[in-house]
């Protein structure tokens, strides 16, 4: 199977009713393969997932889904292959972290402790391998996952007489 499926299938079952860009989608194909790798032992796909600025990429797919920009992906660019264990593997991840912004997906591959940290390097893309995400915290919950949304709450629960004076100023 090759990572353009996962894509594809992300896609199209899921395009309809979340935002789904080009940044995203790479994040989501990057998640599915840590779950691959961590509940079947096994990897999700063949192709080899890069370190880029914003986090893992799978060239393939940022590069099918690159007409689109930072526009919402609607239409797949092929087929999905997915035998049942990855379609299962895939909606344990879009459960988890589908409803996330890319931006919390950024920001959740870049933690330390995380495989992209690892092996990140400006100047080149390397390959984030299996072997340094089983090493890596990715796809371990450790409940402290913190999106923008959760933090603008909180701030509004901590600080509501900070933020009237913003308001009211």
């Amino acid at each position: 199977m090759n990572a353009l499926s996962v894509a594809n299938y992300i896609v199209n079952n899921w395009s309809d009713t979340i935002e789904i860009t080009n940044l995203k989608l790479n994040k989501l194909v990057y998640y599915s393969y840590v779950e691959s790798l961590r509940k079947l032992g096994r990897p999700l796909f063949d192709d080899a997932i890069e370190a880029w600025q914003y986090g893992p990429v799978e060239p393939a797919v940022y590069q099918a889904f690159s007409s689109y920009g930072r526009n919402r992906i609607q239409v797949t660019n092929g087929p999905e292959k997915l035998d049942a264990a990855s379609k299962q593997i895939v909606h344990s991840v879009m459960e988890k972290l589908g409803n996330l912004s890319a931006f919390d997906l950024v920001t959740l591959s870049h933690k330390p402790g995380g495989a992209w940290a690892s092996v990140y390097s400006p100047e080149k893309d390397n390959t984030i391998t299996p072997k340094a995400i089983l090493a890596s915290a990715d796809g371990i919950d450790d409940g402290k996952l913190v999106t923008i949304g959760q933090a603008v709450q909180s701030t509004i629960a901590s600080m509501p007489n900070a933020l009237r004076l913003l308001e009211n100023s």
